[in-house]
């Protein structure tokens, strides 16, 4: 079996140190859906010199896809901004980006890849930003240096897998192709052997392997006979488990608290009946989503509405004899209430009246507008006069007592009083200290009210249930003249005053003059 050559620029001076990077592993009742993806260089824990070219190598592969479809990104934890770069893999699955500009100091870098169906995986590499200092020659007749890439220490596989070996094989004395490397298997014995490509790298797909453990020994042999060796132990299990894919929403799919998320995923087993497969979707912040049996055809659908927060979203299936298989999807929950689609500072759960307007909001100045400008529930409060709130017969501005003895007078006068809204209606008590045996005399009087308006001065009687006895309405200054009948003896009164047509001003100011008086 020969291996596959990687297309990627050339790589500088590749160390063991440079050349130990993990790589990522299938998990236990997981499939092979998922892309694979290692890195090459830099390796873990190396010291790389930012002053130039920074060559980033990968492989990025899925058993399903051709590796040119899959979607690349490479970023760092403190690079600003964080994206490096998304060249594409190449046919074998090769991708290679270089970048400049790192700042000194360390560095996260993360390989993503995506395939079709939106399933992904990442291989990381912790790396140090810095001066590198010149290297001091080997001596002449030194050993090569060969190293696993891939696949990391542990990895689980399961039986029918193709498992992809990546080694890279550098010789300070001869050029790294010429350099003899073979992989041998405990218990499969050899399993590959050839030379590497132009670049050190070997690359290897093998899917005949036991089951069981496998230990895996790389030897790379140069031209004087010196032997280097490395050795990565992996894990082949077998496959009784059923097969579970999740077909939507695709990884990292977005969904409003509002939203009815639809997961349809689809389940097998070769030796249990579909609709006898118990399959289970769990939320990692909800929990159990549904627990039941799937379609005959193996499809499994449930409709949900999940919390805010960011889902690890798991459907299982358990077979009839007990094994377990699952896929897992992330997606991100967000109360819209949250969001601030005016873009005006506040969201609706944050006091926004109108997240459609960024002219209202929490703190604005109230404007004389139809509108409630601060969301405080209010409509321009700010031009309230001293009196308000006075708009209802139930909280009216209490004069006291407005009476007078016989023939003798008793006057309240108010000034400076405004509308600050179109249905603004200012009500005001007194107290006729009524005498049944004289005649209560009552004058009141309202404006100066512009002309461009039609207002409404009224008389109430508050007695018993409250009623109008007298009303005028007009512009300029409105006066009722009221006499109430002898022998009766009501003392409650009220006066309402508001605008049946209001030219919408809450600048313009008027005052309410109340007197009584009583006679025979």
């Amino acid at each position: 079996m020969r291996p596959s050559i990687l297309n990627a620029r050339s790589l500088h001076a590749l160390s063991i140190a440079a050349l130990s990077a993990g790589c990522n592993s299938q998990s236990l009742g997981k499939f092979n859906t998922a892309p694979s993806v290692s890195i090459v260089s830099p390796s873990d824990g190396e010291l790389v010199d930012g002053g130039g070219i920074i060559q980033l190598v990968g492989v990025a592969r899925d058993p399903q896809d051709d590796p040119t479809s899959l979607q690349i990104l490479w970023t760092s934890n403190v690079a600003d901004p964080a994206e490096l770069g998304s060249d594409p893999p190449d046919v074998e699955g090769n991708v290679v980006q270089n970048v400049t500009g790192l700042a000194e100091g360390e560095h996260l870098l993360t390989l993503k890849a995506i395939d079709l169906d939106g399933a992904s995986e990442i291989a990381s590499v912790l790396i140090t930003v810095g001066d590198v200092p010149d290297e001091e020659p080997e001596p002449e007749g030194s050993p090569p240096r060969a190293s696993f890439v891939s696949p990391s220490q542990g990895a689980e596989f399961v039986i029918g897998d193709v498992v992809t070996f990546i080694a890279a094989v550098t010789d300070d004395d001869q050029s790294a192709d010429t350099v003899a490397v073979s992989l041998v298997s405990v218990p499969d014995g050899l399993l590959w052997e050839g030379f590497p490509n132009a670049d050190g790298l070997v690359d290897v797909d093998v899917s005949a392997l036991s089951e069981g453990p496998a230990v895996v020994t790389l030897r790379a042999t140069d031209a004087t006979g010196q032997v280097t060796e490395d050795v990565v132990e992996i894990l082949m299990l077998s496959d009784g488990r059923p097969r579970v894919s999740i077909d939507s929403p695709a990884e990292g799919a977005a969904f409003d608290t509002t939203d009815a998320v639809v997961l349809r995923g689809t389940v097998s087993d070769r030796e249990t009946d579909n609709e006898a497969i118990v399959v289970n979707w769990e939320s990692s912040i909800q929990g159990t989503l549904f627990d039941g049996n799937p379609a005959s055809t193996g499809e499994t659908v449930v409709s949900t509405s999940l919390v805010e927060g960011t889902h690890v979203i798991t459907l299982e299936a358990v077979d009839s004899d007990g094994q377990a298989g699952s896929a897992s999807r992330t997606l991100v929950i967000t109360d819209p209430r949250n969001r601030d689609d005016d873009r005006d500072g506040f969201t609706e759960n944050e006091g926004d009246c109108n997240d459609g307007d960024s002219s209202l909001s929490p703190g604005r100045y109230e404007d004389c507008n139809e509108l409630d400008d601060n969301c405080d529930g209010y409509i321009n409060e700010d031009w309230w006069d001293t009196y308000e709130p006075n708009e209802t017969s139930a909280a009216p501005y209490d004069l006291g007592s407005v009476g007078g003895s016989f023939w003798a007078g008793s006057t309240a006068s108010l000034a400076g009083l405004r509308f600050h809204e179109a249905g603004d209606q200012d009500w005001f008590r007194f107290d006729a200290d009524d005498n049944s045996l004289l005649t209560l005399r009552i004058n009141a009087t309202a404006g100066t009210f512009a002309t461009s308006g039609s207002y409404v001065l009224e008389l109430w009687n508050l007695d018993g249930t409250p009623r109008v006895v007298s009303s005028t309405a007009g512009s300029g200054r409105l006066t009722i003249n009221y006499n109430q009948s002898l022998f009766e003896d009501e003392d409650n009164w009220a006066v309402r005053v508001y605008a049946a047509s209001w030219p919408y001003n809450c600048t313009s100011v008027y005052s309410v003059t109340i007197s009584t008086t009583m006679a025979l």
